[in-house]
């Protein structure tokens, strides 16, 4: 059979056994990709996240300005000169999209709108430009933001901002456009107008010292209730209509303080929260918590356990800025085959390169790595077993394997430039060594594949110099010459 067929074939049958690997539900599974300074991101300090019309996803750094990503690379805008005029300052705060398509941005000093179609930035004139902390926009593109953390308005047929005399620390726009306004006093309570007072309802206990009762998110979960992140305070629900205030709590230590810094629904009736502790998804059907953190040698965790905001894209994609981790991106797509790979201080796979996989008689899976030996996987416990070169009489003698076969008790496996070696399964130890396979015609070191036929004739292919096809008698553990071709035998199938 040509080469290249074979090799097609043995791709086929890998991925069929690598699916073996795979669970029907992606609950609880979260790999992210990870985009960096290196990646060509301008700041790892992400703050705020916005998906335009066009699909373009635009972040907010603090410190390096405006960037927007559109799949491939990525583009910076800062406060540099330019007959198109600048963003102003480097200190991204936040991004809105008016029906026009125009992008309105929070920074440090002041806002500037955005106009893609001329890629022209011009700045919106305030009385005084200030840090602008938070910006929505309803349906009638207003803006409503928070100047120096005072409650202003842009009605952009008038061209007027109008202070209107509240403070707030936070501000959010529920699904019938009423302006929520959370305070540093533990309070939230809905906007009207100026000229009718705002009657707050407390969210968090009087009892607490007052410098740690600050609403830090507003979110409008539905119709009735709204989700209400704290400083310090951690997660609470708001139900509109009976004024019911329920704690959400996100650890089960009573003395642990949760710093939310923002709100996104996901799929279904999940909800993201984001905060200075990594990211805690609650399931509101379930009543589930779980909590994402970023872990230690594994690379699909989150880069950074201080996150600041969430967009969700037209894919349901998750886009997550942290503070030092960059950009962060979950895909539901991804989260459909379960990964398995080196994560220290867990029981997990031992290699990256994996090179072969094999089922032997019960229910286990047998896994060759060129970089870390031979792993037995359980798919009923999801347990791995290492068996790697350590140099001790009885394990493997180099942790590069090519050809691999579970046959009754034994693996027979092919290390790198180190012949046949024949492991126990239930021992876990080596019974046998051939460093050389062949006949005294001819003989090699390099074992790249191992095959029982259906008449179950045991085949080794070998590699390089003395490379050919042999069989191999279990009884008299001696290798036959099966063809006089000099090919190079890969794979067999």
């Amino acid at each position: 059979m040509d080469q290249r067929i074979m090799r097609r074939f043995y791709y086929f049958i890998t991925a069929l056994l690598l699916l073996k690997l795979t669970t029907l539900s992606c609950y609880g599974q979260y790999y992210f990709k990870h985009y960096q300074v290196d990646d060509g991101l301008v700041h790892n300090a992400v703050i705020t996240i916005l998906q335009d019309r066009k699909g373009l996803i635009w972040m907010g750094t603090r410190g390096g300005g405006l960037n927007r990503f559109d799949g491939y690379t990525f583009k910076s805008f800062n406060n540099k000169s330019s007959k198109l005029g600048n963003i102003g300052n480097n200190i991204i705060t936040a991004i809105v999209e008016d029906t026009r398509g125009m992008l309105w941005i929070g920074t440090g000093k002041g806002i500037f709108k955005y106009d893609p179609y001329q890629e022209v930035f011009t700045e919106l004139e305030m009385p005084s430009q200030n840090y602008i902390s938070h910006l929505v926009i309803d349906n009638r593109d207003n803006l409503w933001f928070l100047s120096g953390y005072r409650l202003h308005q842009y009605d952009p047929k008038r061209g007027e901002v109008r202070d209107l005399n509240v403070s707030a620390s936070c501000i959010a726009l529920d699904k019938q456009m009423n302006l929520w306004v959370g305070n540093d006093d533990g309070m939230i309570g809905m906007y009207q107008s100026d000229k009718k007072p705002i009657s707050y309802q407390s969210m968090v206990d009087q009892k607490v010292p007052r410098d740690l009762r600050s609403i830090s998110k507003i979110y409008a979960m539905n119709d009735q209730e709204l989700m209400i992140g704290c400083f310090k305070q951690g997660l609470k629900t708001y139900n509109i209509k009976t004024g019911k205030v329920n704690a959400l709590p996100l650890t089960q230590d009573k003395h642990a303080s949760i710093y939310v810094r923002d709100i996104i629904r996901g799929s279904g009736q999940q909800y993201w929260v984001a905060t200075e502790s990594g990211i805690y998804i609650y399931d509101k059907v379930s009543n589930k918590l779980e909590h994402l953190r970023k872990r230690a040698g594994d690379p699909y965790a989150i880069a950074d356990n201080a996150v600041y905001t969430f967009c969700k894209d037209n894919q349901e994609g998750m886009w997550i800025g942290t503070y030092f981790g960059g950009l962060n991106y979950y895909s539901k797509e991804n989260a459909k085959i379960k990964k398995y790979y080196p994560l220290p201080g867990t029981n997990s796979i031992s290699g990256d390169a994996v090179r072969e996989i094999v089922p032997d008689g019960k229910g286990n899976l047998w896994i060759g790595t060129e970089d870390a030996g031979i792993n037995k996987f359980t798919p009923s416990t999801g347990q791995f077993v290492n068996y790697t070169a350590t140099g001790k009489p009885g394990d493997i003698s180099y942790p590069n394997i090519h050809g691999l076969l579970a046959l009754g008790n034994q693996l027979f496996v092919g290390p790198f430039f180190h012949g046949l070696e024949i492991l126990n399964m239930q021992t876990g130890k080596v019974t046998g060594r051939f460093p050389l396979v062949g006949d005294s015609s001819n003989k090699s070191d390099f074992v790249s594949s191992i095959y029982l036929t259906k008449d179950s004739t045991l085949l080794v292919g070998t590699a390089y110099h003395g490379s050919s096809l042999f069989t191999y008698n279990q009884q008299k553990k001696l290798s036959i010459p099966c063809l006089k071709s000099r090919s190079m035998y890969t794979h067999l199938i």
